[in-house]
């Protein structure tokens, strides 16, 4: 059996549990989408550690003061905030109003800018924009040319499970024992040939595979460390068809014709996968949403094919692409560039968008003081002078070495929603510490709520 363990992610903490939604799959590629309609509602996949819980529904804060009073007072407070030695001296900024896209405040906002975790903004709203929110990836068994082999598909599944893989294992079984030539020994092969082999993308570090992301492959469990997903996954698999009554042996990549499928899950919508990967800024989820967004409009998956569907995707929604280059999906890359104005125009598209898919993101942001990466148990917005925007602040948050980033909404004591981003680039973590960074960056958020 493969040794798994729990990942680490940029920005990450540990998942809720709750209910998953229905859906079907509606992915282009044939062979992701056969389902038998009895799994939609099987408990198996109903269920799972896998899933978060649903989006929060805010509270508009009621009129206090007038907007150009509001939109003052911001400008004034952020032009001396902003120059927060904690913040180093490549800041990047762009403050809008959320409804008319009207500009308030912007500091470099046309610099392209090492965006972190920002970058999965762009992630979450290209891969909405291609695929349906009700979209499932579908992972199979299938036999091979001999009797004695079957092999497990991987179809980009982001949220493949233990419990998913379990449940494979016990159609399997039971496909086999049930079949007209049943046998109890089974060689077990992997086929993850739905995506280009593994590399790491323009712009990442040595380092950063396994522990910041794993190798990208369509079989993957999701969760843990390993720098083989698809052998280890089949590996695990292989495990519990022995525990369901098989003999089973994994023994490496598939090469031959698939034949007749014996079992299949499906995952957990493209919605839940959105909305965790936003929360808890995963890493994996990113960079699996990017290739299979490219495979939803006939693009390969893989780096280029990510960087030519998401620029395609901006620049058919009127984002401004002066000093973009968008090189994964995570953020990780150190050759990603973002403008704080791209980034408030997506976040404006989203917020005044009539699209039902669009219209996900907002509420599926961490919530400063409350969830995700913006809890005030991860430390923000948790204590003076930033408490007063905690429920006030809807951000993806964004760190990577010497960078930090932030953008969002924030409710101002106008009752007016604000889209901003915040960029710091070149940041010195040798002085400060990264608490205080992030400080320093809630505090130029709340200024824009107008509680500081």
């Amino acid at each position: 059996m493969g040794v798994f363990y729990l990942q680490g992610h940029t920005d990450s903490m540990t998942w809720p549990r709750s209910v998953a939604g229905a859906g079907t799959c509606l992915l282009c590629l044939p062979a992701l989408l056969a389902a038998p309609p009895a799994l939609a509602s099987s408990p198996a996949l109903a269920s799972s550690p896998a899933q978060s819980s649903g989006p929060v529904v805010r509270q508009v804060q009621p009129l206090t003061v007038s907007t150009a009073a509001a939109n003052s007072r911001i400008v004034k407070y952020l032009k001396q905030r902003v120059r927060n030695p904690r913040l180093g001296p490549d800041v990047a900024v762009t403050v809008a109003d959320a409804t008319t896209g009207q500009a308030i405040y912007s500091r470099k906002s046309l610099e392209g800018q090492l965006p972190a975790s920002n970058n999965k903004l762009i992630t979450a709203f290209v891969a909405l924009k291609t695929m349906p929110a009700t979209t499932r990836m579908v992972t199979k068994v299938v036999r091979s040319g001999q009797t004695s082999t079957i092999v497990i598909v991987g179809g980009g599944d982001p949220l493949l499970t233990r419990e998913k893989l379990d449940s494979l294992a016990v159609q399997t079984a039971a496909s086999i024992a049930a079949s007209s030539a049943p046998v109890e020994s089974v060689r077990v092969l992997y086929d993850d040939s739905l995506y280009a082999q593994p590399s790491r993308a323009p712009g990442w570090l040595g380092g950063y595979v396994p522990t910041e992301a794993v190798p990208v492959q369509p079989l993957s469990i999701h969760g843990f460390v390993s720098s083989a997903p698809s052998r280890d996954a089949a590996r695990y698999f292989a495990g519990r068809l022995v525990d369901h009554g098989l003999q089973a042996r994994m023994v490496g990549r598939n090469t031959e014709p698939l034949g007749s499928q014996l079992a299949m899950v499906r995952g957990y919508t493209l919605q839940s996968a959105v909305r965790k990967m936003l929360l808890y800024s995963d890493n994996n989820i990113a960079e699996t949403l990017a290739r299979n967004s490219a495979l939803a409009t006939g693009l390969p998956a893989s780096w280029d094919g990510w960087h030519l569907v998401a620029h395609r995707q901006l620049r058919a929604a009127g984002v401004s692409m002066t000093g973009l280059a968008i090189r994964d999906g995570s953020g990780l890359s150190r050759s990603d560039r973002l403008t704080t104005r791209a980034l408030t125009q997506v976040l404006r598209i989203v917020h005044t968008s009539t699209d039902p898919n669009l219209a996900l993101i907002e509420p599926s942001l961490p919530i400063a003081g409350r969830t995700g990466t913006l809890s005030a148990k991860g430390g923000r917005f948790g204590a003076r002078p930033t408490a007063c925007a905690a429920g006030k602040v809807f951000a993806k948050t964004g760190s990577i070495a010497n960078v930090y980033s932030l953008s969002g909404y924030a409710i101002g004591n106008d009752g007016r929603e604000r889209t901003f981003s915040l960029i710091a680039n070149g940041v010195s973590e040798r002085y400060f510490t990264p608490a205080q960074i992030r400080e320093a960056l809630d505090q130029l958020a709340a200024t824009i709520t107008g509680c500081y």
